[in-house]
């Protein structure tokens, strides 16, 4: 059986969730269950997964009640709601307005850490003409 390492709580969630919807593929957690226990075992390869200090602050998040009462949707809803919140736009778009290429930094990387940033900008349909803004003050 594949495995990963605990949820961090100080690194993103988001990141850490797809790769478990990963590895719960890899592992056929849904191609060898019947299909009214397929929820239930993603929910339990999630808590086994999430590692003894997330399981508590998880704990303490859903008291009186107990992970295991809640479907995976619900248990992975509040882990993103209380170990990712949203943040502010307008501070992401102040921290994309100020980033600038390290003296090392090669343009694929620092292309890679502007579309990040401004992926948390909520710019909609205006996301690849604001990218190609940071980049037009380094050609002129």
């Amino acid at each position: 059986m594949a495995t990963m390492e605990e949820l961090d709580p100080t690194q993103p969630i988001d990141d850490w969730l797809e790769r478990f919807e990963a590895l719960a593929e890899v592992n056929k957690v849904y191609v060898e269950a019947d299909d009214d226990q397929k929820p239930v075992k993603k929910r339990s390869l999630l808590l086994s997964l999430i590692g003894p200090q997330c399981y508590r602050l998880l704990k303490s998040y859903l008291a009186p009640e107990l992970p295991s009462t809640k479907t995976y949707d619900e248990i992975k809803a509040c882990l993103k709601d209380n170990l990712s919140p949203k943040p502010s736009t307008i501070s992401e778009a102040y921290k994309l307005s100020q980033m600038k290429q390290e003296t090392a930094e090669t343009i694929t990387v620092f292309m890679s850490r502007v579309k990040l940033c401004a992926s948390k900008c909520d710019f909609g349909t205006s996301f690849d003409r604001m990218v190609r803004d940071k980049f037009i003050p380094m050609w002129s």
